[in-house]
């Protein structure tokens, strides 16, 4: 790998007894966890979780998504399946509601439509690696049902994003403490600096959300404009690794 990398390790995170990792939802104004570098975020080191928000459509069409879409087709597919279920399936779950008020707050709890404030972790898929040589999850956060002119309000999707990071935080707990080899659980996040360009949210806020549910995320900053340089395989085969089950996954309410 051509890139030098400054890691954060999950490990670095307070673990308990069972090694499960802390994952802090107290607001910590003075602690960042947000990391800045200049590397390509697609090619973060194996078993890395590379996070971008979504649209609930079944959609990579724009921005980087489509580089996503290209460098992961597989992994597109299992998002484009799941949005389908769910469009096909209304589903209704509870989120905190932050639309008012600071986070330091209580909140009440808001009544959305599945997949909206939920985290889509998708494991290393055996086609995708063929593509790139890297084992990356592909992490989708759903911040808006739709895209484009129809995409959310801005105070919703900054409500859908705390809603999806909180939701990550606590798959990745359960993936750590259920995996019996580091391979089942990504180690590393990494990220653009998600909904701060078509769903036109500033980072800053963005930046705020990810410290106040304490999550460690390595943000690149250069891959809004990277070009993919693999097309998509017609024939791949997905790859459904132990303790990953796509129609459960799909089936089960939050």
């Amino acid at each position: 790998m051509s890139d030098s990398w400054s890691l954060t390790n999950m490990d670095e995170g307070a673990t308990d007894d069972t090694g499960s990792l802390h994952m802090s939802s107290l607001a910590i104004n003075h602690f960042n966890c947000v990391h800045d570098s200049p590397a390509d975020l697609f090619a973060a080191p194996n078993g890395s979780a590379l996070i971008h928000a979504c649209n609930c459509m079944g959609r990579w069409g724009s921005g980087i998504a489509t580089v996503f879409r290209e460098n992961y087709p597989a992994a597109f597919d299992i998002y484009a399946t799941t949005c389908r279920y769910y469009n096909n399936n209304t589903r209704e779950h509870m989120i905190e509601d932050i639309r008012m008020g600071n986070l330091s707050q209580e909140h009440p709890m808001r009544l959305v439509r599945q997949p909206l404030g939920t985290a889509l972790v998708i494991p290393p898929q055996n086609a995708d690696i063929e593509i790139h040589g890297r084992r990356h999850w592909v992490v989708c956060l759903f911040v808006s049902r739709w895209y484009g002119a129809r995409r959310d309000s801005q105070t919703d999707i900054r409500n859908y994003v705390y809603a999806a990071l909180r939701d990550l935080a606590q798959q990745i707990t359960e993936l750590r403490i259920i995996a019996d080899d580091d391979s089942e659980w990504p180690r590393f996040l990494f990220s653009n600096q998600f909904c701060s360009g078509l769903f036109r949210v500033p980072w800053e806020e963005t930046h705020q959300l990810i410290n106040e549910v304490g999550l460690h995320i390595t943000v690149c900053t250069n891959s809004e404009h990277r070009r993919a340089t693999q097309r998509r395989s017609r024939n791949h085969t997905l790859r459904r690794p132990s303790r990953f089950d796509l129609n459960e996954a799909l089936g089960r309410e939050r």
